[in-house]
């Protein structure tokens, strides 16, 4: 599975946004991110939103409920996802506001 990526633009008020939905693939996301990140540059919009299953969590601490140990290593996201969250200035809107709960 490669992925898939949606993108809309929305216009409110004269304002356009960006809407983005990502299914990130389970394996190469290293890759999936560095080209995902290249197509929002082309495509130069201020606002962005972006929605995803990125099959990985950001922080290991509090994107898991148990603590437990399975089979299965818990997926860290790649480099090329941190670069787009910094370049970007994107925020983690549910991550902020709640910031000491486990997903």
């Amino acid at each position: 599975d490669d992925g898939r990526i949606l993108m809309v633009e929305i216009m409110d008020n004269n304002i356009k946004t960006l809407l983005i939905a990502i299914y990130a693939p389970n394996d190469n996301q290293e890759d999936f991110y560095r080209k995902l990140h290249m197509q929002i540059i082309k495509l130069d919009y201020a606002n962005i939103c972006m929605m995803e299953d990125l099959n990985g969590g950001v922080d290991e601490k509090l994107d898991h409920k148990t603590q437990k140990t399975t089979k299965r290593t818990r997926k860290i996201l790649p480099k090329s996802f941190f670069q787009i969250i910094d370049k970007m200035n994107l925020k983690d809107i549910w991550r902020k506001r709640n910031m000491d709960k486990k997903q």
